[in-house]
């Protein structure tokens, strides 16, 4: 029997979230999902994952955009020269999300490549489908096996 292929979403927008999470469920994913840094990197160093979709960018409670998201989260498993980096987390696969475009100097899909490598990272714009974002997930899990 195949494993179950699991995923993490980092997400704030909530909604969202939850609608990824239903679909990914519905075909068959183990889904864990995360809102904070902190929480994100407690997945993952609780479990694997076959790949991590996750926001570049998370709100605080007025609406201002941290840079304490994705770009956080990747340079904690990307980096080698952390004492505590899961093995699996300098090859899983992502993908990152984002609604925010090129301004004040900084180009959310130049700097997502530079953090995550060349090692299965795609980056996406909200909004799309789902469906849309469950045939990627599939398309990088299968290219990494």
């Amino acid at each position: 029997m195949d494993k179950k292929r699991s995923v993490l979403i980092f997400e704030d927008d909530l909604d969202l979230a939850m609608q990824w999470a239903q679909t990914f469920r519905d075909k068959g994913l183990i889904v864990h999902h995360a809102i904070t840094v902190d929480e994100a990197v407690t997945y993952c160093n609780q479990f694997q994952f076959d790949i991590i979709v996750m926001d570049i960018f998370l709100a605080d409670d007025e609406g201002n955009l941290l840079p304490r998201g994705g770009l956080t989260l990747m340079s904690y498993l990307r980096n080698t020269s952390l004492n505590k980096i899961p093995a699996w987390g300098v090859t899983v696969p992502v993908i990152v999300v984002t609604a925010a475009s090129a301004n004040y100097g900084f180009d959310p899909f130049l700097n997502t490549k530079a953090v995550g490598g060349s090692l299965g990272v795609e980056v996406l714009r909200k909004p799309f489908l789902p469906e849309f974002l469950y045939s990627k997930i599939q398309s990088l899990i299968d290219e990494s096996m």
